[in-house]
């Protein structure tokens, strides 16, 4: 971890950005002031606000490389970021005037230019993930089994799959 640095009255934390943040950071190096004039306090401090910067290019990695859900939860994650809460567009436009304009302001990147990640996380364009059957079975289906033996399992998802009813597979009868 790099040392905090002293400029003027002020610690700051002064870092390399990664290689692997290229293509979502233009600067090479980050500036990012520690908000107080004592060592141990910037020390103490550095190293959470490095996180939220990893945390912040991870968002945007992705949010420009994932799928849907990824996309939307890296929205979700960057409005949080940049001290906002996450609201559809729905909620945007009915948002005071003030508040909008404070959002497309914080849509801005480091070089000055609109980010399009950071736009849609803001702004509330980026798409709710429609919840697909192959979803379903990953987000409902395990918990519903949590605890069942691998013979009720397979027979749950045999049933699912239209290959056979699940009370023959067991042995059981219904009557």
């Amino acid at each position: 971890m790099s040392k905090p640095v002293l400029r003027g009255k002020t610690w700051y934390l002064k870092r390399r950005v990664p290689k692997r943040y290229a293509s979502v950071e233009p600067r090479s190096v980050v500036w990012a002031s520690l908000k107080t004039d004592s060592y141990s306090v910037a020390e103490q401090k550095s190293a959470g606000v490095w996180a939220s910067f990893i945390q912040g290019w991870e968002a945007l990695l992705a949010g420009r490389d994932g799928n849907a859900t990824e996309k939307f939860r890296a929205a979700q994650q960057l409005a949080d970021i940049r001290g906002f809460p996450f609201l559809s567009i729905d909620q945007v436009e009915r948002a005071p005037l003030e508040d909008v304009l404070q959002r497309v302001e914080a849509t801005r990147g480091a070089d000055g230019a609109p980010d399009e990640v950071m736009a849609a996380a803001l702004l509330g364009t980026a798409e709710v993930p429609k919840l697909r059957l192959s979803g379903l079975v990953d987000q409902v289906i395990p918990p519903f089994l949590m605890g069942s033996s691998r013979r009720i399992q397979a027979a749950v998802f045999s049933f699912m799959a239209g290959v056979m009813p699940p009370m023959p597979m067991l042995g059981r009868s219904l009557l």
